[in-house]
């Protein structure tokens, strides 16, 4: 075998043995322990049924053939009890095995949950790592792969049982028919892998984008020619070696029966590669994709912790020697800015790009980690942050208005007085009042969820206020001032983050500082050597 193939039968096997022993030392190990050994001591019971009713039937049928009445009866009463018991094992076999499913897969999301979330794991590994559908790979992925991999582990135990108890049975009947089950198992693998091996790529890349599809289908379709014509033969090749022995007088005719059913279930147990080929190359996939997650979820978590401090206290926003880097600490974006913000002032941050524009307005709400300094500036319950682009939960419109926990605390005639001055009083209507929930997506236009954003901010009234360009994408009518008092006429103070370039026609723009980003020397200094960037302010 190449050593690429053994590579990655190395590799499968370890990210399968660190998946398993992750489960063993979490909390739920203990009840996984008994899950797992009560599925052990069932799988043997269902092999030991399966071994007695094959000499049951053997029994049953030599009856029917001799025409004796009351061993007949006794074979079928034989017959009906072997069923009913193995009825009640398989039965509870499938609710250990779905219940030990259910406690992996609940474990191991949890715990890439928690790696993806911890320390916002989930900004650098968006923007650093280029890991296709994360949110996937936790949810479908997650489950495939509990699934599918207790499901194989069962089988080739089940198997290995199978093919102990089922070896003696079929070497008594025919050394010959055990030896053609052996030869035929072994070659069905064969051709299974062969035909099937450009399976496991195109799994690994259909889960991300959907293509390829005819390649695909007739790969499948190749396979199933295969793998449907090798389980019909195993209906006849043992009645072609047995029924000789019968007819010579040899064997008995129930022996025929015992046969077929020992040979199919020992193939069954050599066959898995044929019977499980199409699950096992998506299974590949879904372990490659997995461990790709994980990897690059400890990547990200090696990277230093975060140097940015924040504290919220009193009512002003100070930046003390505040350094800024690319997510994947390639670029510094700002260098040593230290500025004070105090309360009632206005100020313009100001940028050829957008990168160093938005590290700030991250950086000062908390969520970018990619820099050194300190950030002082109020509690979240008095600062309100406005993205570019709005982000509206599903829920009720008070609850997107409001915030958690205050959802009641502004009568209804505050809230729609509000939305009437805005010019947002369909949305309500169409919403089906304040309290009917929503799927806001579907429901406005990134223009109107603006406008509910800029209502979230009047009632909310904060004593600051960052937005990001948000203005850029406004109602017209509220950022030109046409008729309606503009933002800055509510008594909320605030520092707007925008483009280069502003424009304001009201009839009394409000004056505001200037910081300039786009005149500090930083875009082009590299990380190592950080210079001290020149803040230029101004009045206008």
């Amino acid at each position: 075998m190449p050593s690429a193939k053994l590579q990655i039968i190395r590799t499968t096997w370890k990210r399968f043995r660190e998946v398993l022993r992750t489960l063993v030392q979490s909390e739920q190990g203990p009840k996984a322990v008994v899950f797992a050994g009560t599925l052990l001591a069932l799988m043997l019971a269902i092999n030991g049924l399966n071994v007695l009713n094959s000499y049951v039937g053997r029994d049953f049928m030599s009856a029917i053939e001799n025409r004796n009445m009351n061993v007949f009866k006794k074979q079928a009463f034989y017959y009906v009890g072997v069923f009913l018991a193995s009825t009640v094992v398989v039965v509870f076999y499938r609710f250990t095995e779905e219940r030990l499913g259910i406690l992996w897969r609940e474990q191991l999301t949890r715990r890439l949950l928690g790696s993806y979330m911890k320390d916002r794991t989930y900004y650098r590994l968006d923007s650093t790592t280029g890991v296709a559908n994360p949110d996937q790979r936790i949810t479908e992925d997650v489950r495939a792969f509990t699934t599918t991999t207790l499901s194989f582990t069962l089988l080739i135990i089940n198997g290995t049982m199978t093919a102990i108890s089922f070896s003696g049975v079929l070497w008594t009947i025919s050394p010959i028919l055990f030896c053609t089950a052996v030869a035929y198992a072994i070659c069905g693998s064969v051709l299974t892998v062969i035909l099937g091996k450009p399976l496991i790529r195109l799994n690994y890349n259909q889960l991300d984008m959907e293509a390829n599809f005819r390649q695909l289908i007739r790969i499948n379709r190749n396979l199933g020619f295969f793998t449907n014509g090798y389980n019909y033969f195993i209906q006849i090749i043992p009645a072609i070696i047995i029924a000789p022995l019968f007819i010579w007088g040899e064997k008995e005719f129930g022996v025929i029966t015992q046969s077929t059913m020992a040979f199919a279930t020992l193939l069954g147990a050599f066959s898995l590669v044929v019977t499980q080929f199409q699950s096992i190359s998506a299974f590949t996939a879904v372990t490659a994709r997995l461990h790709t997650l994980t990897e690059a979820i400890d990547r990200t978590n090696r990277v230093d912790p975060c140097q940015i401090r924040t504290e919220e206290t009193g009512d002003h926003v100070v930046y003390q020697n505040v350094t800024l880097h690319s997510s994947d600490g390639s670029r510094l974006l700002l260098s040593d800015l230290s500025l004070e913000i105090p309360r009632g002032s206005r100020w313009l941050v100001t940028c050829a790009e957008d990168a160093p524009k938005v590290a700030l307005f991250r950086a000062t709400a908390g969520v970018w980690d990619c820099g050194g300094g300190e950030i002082i500036r109020p509690g979240l319950d008095d600062i309100l942050f406005l993205p570019e682009r709005p982000y509206l939960p599903p829920g009720t419109l008070r609850e997107v208005l409001l915030r958690t926990g205050a959802e009641h605390t502004l009568q209804d005639a505050v809230i729609l007085s509000v939305l009437v001055k805005l010019g947002l009083e369909d949305i309500v209507a169409r919403a089906n009042g304040l309290d009917a929930d929503q799927d806001w997506d579907d429901l406005l236009s990134i223009g109107e969820q603006h406008m509910i954003s800029v209502a979230r901010l009047f009632l909310a009234k904060p004593s600051f206020v960052l937005l990001d360009s948000s203005l850029n994408r406004l109602d017209n009518s509220v950022s030109r001032g046409k008729g309606r008092s503009p933002p800055m006429a509510i008594g909320v103070k605030m520092q707007k983050i925008k483009p280069r370039h502003l424009s304001y026609s009201g009839n009394n723009p409000p004056k505001h500082q200037v910081l300039d980003l786009f005149s500090l020397p930083l875009l082009l200094v590299p990380p190592h050597s950080p210079q001290k960037p020149r803040h230029n302010s101004s009045h206008q």
